[in-house]
Protein backbone atom coordinates (compact mmCIF):
# COMPACT_ATOMS: atom_id res chain seq x y z
CA UNK A 1 0.00 0.00 0.00
CA UNK A 2 1.28 3.46 -0.88
CA UNK A 3 2.73 5.42 2.10
CA UNK A 4 0.59 8.46 1.22
CA UNK A 5 -2.59 6.35 1.46
CA UNK A 6 -1.50 4.88 4.80
CA UNK A 7 -0.72 8.36 6.15
CA UNK A 8 -4.09 9.70 4.94
CA UNK A 9 -6.00 6.78 6.51
CA UNK A 10 -4.05 7.11 9.77
CA UNK A 11 -4.86 10.82 9.82
CA UNK A 12 -8.54 10.04 9.31
CA UNK A 13 -8.50 7.59 12.22
CA UNK A 14 -6.67 10.10 14.41
CA UNK A 15 -9.31 12.69 13.54
CA UNK A 16 -12.11 10.29 14.50
CA UNK A 17 -10.48 9.62 17.87
CA UNK A 18 -10.16 13.35 18.53
CA UNK A 19 -13.08 14.90 20.41
CA UNK A 20 -13.10 17.78 17.93
CA UNK A 21 -14.25 15.76 14.90
CA UNK A 22 -15.25 17.93 11.96
CA UNK A 23 -18.43 16.27 10.71
CA UNK A 24 -18.56 18.42 7.60
CA UNK A 25 -16.03 16.16 5.83
CA UNK A 26 -17.12 15.35 2.30
CA UNK A 27 -18.27 11.71 2.12
CA UNK A 28 -16.31 11.17 -1.11
CA UNK A 29 -13.08 11.95 0.76
CA UNK A 30 -13.87 9.37 3.46
CA UNK A 31 -12.16 6.16 2.34
CA UNK A 32 -12.26 4.33 5.66
CA UNK A 33 -13.75 0.87 5.07
CA UNK A 34 -15.77 0.28 8.23
CA UNK A 35 -17.21 3.73 8.76
CA UNK A 36 -20.50 4.82 7.23
CA UNK A 37 -21.26 8.52 6.92
CA UNK A 38 -24.89 9.56 7.01
CA UNK A 39 -26.27 13.04 7.72
CA UNK A 40 -22.83 14.09 9.00
CA UNK A 41 -22.84 11.25 11.56
CA UNK A 42 -20.27 8.47 11.59
CA UNK A 43 -21.21 4.85 12.16
CA UNK A 44 -18.35 2.59 13.13
CA UNK A 45 -19.23 -1.07 12.76
CA UNK A 46 -18.57 -3.26 15.81
CA UNK A 47 -17.53 -6.27 13.73
CA UNK A 48 -20.48 -8.29 15.00
CA UNK A 49 -23.31 -9.55 12.79
CA UNK A 50 -25.29 -6.79 11.08
CA UNK A 51 -28.94 -5.79 11.45
CA UNK A 52 -31.32 -5.28 8.52
CA UNK A 53 -30.76 -1.50 8.74
CA UNK A 54 -26.97 -1.93 8.60
CA UNK A 55 -27.07 -4.22 5.55
CA UNK A 56 -29.25 -1.68 3.78
CA UNK A 57 -26.54 0.96 4.36
CA UNK A 58 -24.00 -1.29 2.62
CA UNK A 59 -26.32 -2.46 -0.18
CA UNK A 60 -27.43 1.09 -0.98
CA UNK A 61 -23.85 2.13 -1.78
CA UNK A 62 -22.23 -0.96 -3.30
CA UNK A 63 -23.04 -4.07 -5.32
CA UNK A 64 -24.41 -6.57 -2.79
CA UNK A 65 -25.78 -10.08 -3.10
CA UNK A 66 -27.96 -11.65 -0.39
CA UNK A 67 -27.39 -15.35 0.30
CA UNK A 68 -29.76 -17.35 2.49
CA UNK A 69 -29.06 -20.97 3.36
CA UNK A 70 -32.32 -22.64 4.33
CA UNK A 71 -32.45 -25.84 6.34
CA UNK A 72 -33.54 -27.56 9.53
CA UNK A 73 -31.77 -27.36 12.89
CA UNK A 74 -28.21 -28.72 12.72
CA UNK A 75 -28.05 -28.95 8.93
CA UNK A 76 -24.85 -26.86 8.69
CA UNK A 77 -26.03 -23.45 7.46
CA UNK A 78 -23.71 -21.44 9.74
CA UNK A 79 -20.89 -23.95 9.21
CA UNK A 80 -21.04 -23.33 5.45
CA UNK A 81 -20.99 -19.54 5.99
CA UNK A 82 -17.99 -19.63 8.33
CA UNK A 83 -16.15 -22.16 6.16
CA UNK A 84 -16.40 -19.84 3.16
CA UNK A 85 -14.92 -17.05 5.30
CA UNK A 86 -12.13 -19.31 6.63
CA UNK A 87 -11.15 -20.56 3.16
CA UNK A 88 -9.93 -17.05 2.37
CA UNK A 89 -7.51 -17.24 5.34
CA UNK A 90 -5.48 -19.78 3.40
CA UNK A 91 -5.45 -18.29 -0.09
CA UNK A 92 -7.66 -16.79 -2.78
CA UNK A 93 -10.28 -19.08 -4.30
CA UNK A 94 -9.68 -19.03 -8.03
CA UNK A 95 -9.94 -15.40 -9.09
CA UNK A 96 -11.71 -14.35 -5.86
CA UNK A 97 -9.75 -12.57 -3.14
CA UNK A 98 -10.79 -11.52 0.37
CA UNK A 99 -11.36 -7.74 0.28
CA UNK A 100 -12.76 -7.16 3.77
CA UNK A 101 -15.66 -7.77 6.11
CA UNK A 102 -17.73 -5.57 8.37
CA UNK A 103 -18.48 -8.64 10.52
CA UNK A 104 -15.09 -10.22 11.24
CA UNK A 105 -15.92 -10.50 14.95
CA UNK A 106 -19.21 -12.24 14.08
CA UNK A 107 -17.38 -14.72 11.85
CA UNK A 108 -14.69 -15.33 14.45
CA UNK A 109 -17.25 -15.93 17.21
CA UNK A 110 -18.91 -18.58 15.06
CA UNK A 111 -15.70 -20.17 13.73
CA UNK A 112 -13.57 -20.34 16.91
CA UNK A 113 -14.73 -23.78 18.09
CA UNK A 114 -14.04 -25.29 14.66
CA UNK A 115 -10.32 -24.66 15.15
CA UNK A 116 -7.58 -26.55 16.95
CA UNK A 117 -6.79 -23.39 18.96
CA UNK A 118 -10.11 -23.79 20.81
CA UNK A 119 -8.70 -27.01 22.35
CA UNK A 120 -12.07 -28.67 21.87
CA UNK A 121 -12.33 -32.41 21.30
CA UNK A 122 -14.34 -32.09 18.09
CA UNK A 123 -14.73 -29.13 15.76
CA UNK A 124 -18.20 -27.71 16.27
CA UNK A 125 -20.06 -24.58 15.16
CA UNK A 126 -22.13 -23.09 18.00
CA UNK A 127 -25.90 -23.11 17.58
CA UNK A 128 -27.34 -20.00 15.96
CA UNK A 129 -29.39 -17.93 18.37
CA UNK A 130 -33.05 -17.50 17.45
CA UNK A 131 -33.17 -13.72 17.00
CA UNK A 132 -33.57 -11.44 14.04
CA UNK A 133 -31.95 -8.19 15.17
CA UNK A 134 -28.37 -9.06 14.15
CA UNK A 135 -28.37 -11.99 11.77
CA UNK A 136 -26.28 -11.02 8.75
CA UNK A 137 -22.62 -11.75 8.06
CA UNK A 138 -20.75 -9.63 5.51
CA UNK A 139 -18.00 -10.72 3.16
CA UNK A 140 -16.41 -8.49 0.52
CA UNK A 141 -14.64 -10.25 -2.35
CA UNK A 142 -12.54 -8.92 -5.21
CA UNK A 143 -12.76 -10.71 -8.55
CA UNK A 144 -9.28 -10.20 -9.96
CA UNK A 145 -9.90 -11.05 -13.61
CA UNK A 146 -12.74 -8.49 -13.89
CA UNK A 147 -11.41 -6.06 -11.24
CA UNK A 148 -14.85 -6.22 -9.64
CA UNK A 149 -15.75 -5.98 -5.95
CA UNK A 150 -18.93 -7.54 -4.58
CA UNK A 151 -20.43 -7.65 -1.11
CA UNK A 152 -22.11 -10.82 0.05
CA UNK A 153 -24.58 -10.79 2.93
CA UNK A 154 -25.21 -14.18 4.50
CA UNK A 155 -28.45 -14.42 6.48
CA UNK A 156 -27.39 -16.44 9.52
CA UNK A 157 -30.81 -17.66 10.64
CA UNK A 158 -31.52 -20.52 13.03
CA UNK A 159 -33.15 -23.77 11.94
CA UNK A 160 -35.94 -23.08 14.45
CA UNK A 161 -36.81 -19.94 12.49
CA UNK A 162 -37.34 -21.94 9.32
CA UNK A 163 -39.15 -24.83 10.99
CA UNK A 164 -41.57 -22.54 12.82
CA UNK A 165 -42.47 -20.66 9.63
CA UNK A 166 -43.04 -23.47 7.14
CA UNK A 167 -45.86 -22.43 4.82
CA UNK A 168 -46.15 -18.91 6.31
CA UNK A 169 -44.64 -16.80 3.53
CA UNK A 170 -46.51 -13.58 4.38
CA UNK A 171 -45.52 -13.83 8.07
CA UNK A 172 -41.85 -14.33 7.16
CA UNK A 173 -41.93 -11.27 4.87
CA UNK A 174 -43.13 -9.18 7.84
CA UNK A 175 -40.44 -10.53 10.18
CA UNK A 176 -37.56 -10.10 7.74
CA UNK A 177 -37.92 -6.47 6.70
CA UNK A 178 -35.23 -6.90 4.03
CA UNK A 179 -37.89 -8.59 1.90
CA UNK A 180 -40.77 -6.23 2.81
Amino acid sequence: MDDAIIDREQGAFDELLNDEVDTTVDEAENNIEDIAVSNNNYQIYSGEALSCEEIYQVAAKESTKMIVFVGPIGSGKTTIETTIYQLFHESPMGELYFAGSKTILGYEQRAFYTRIKSRGGNPVTPRTVVKMDQSFLHLKLWQKDKDLINNFMFADLSGEFFESHIGQVDEVKKKISVYG
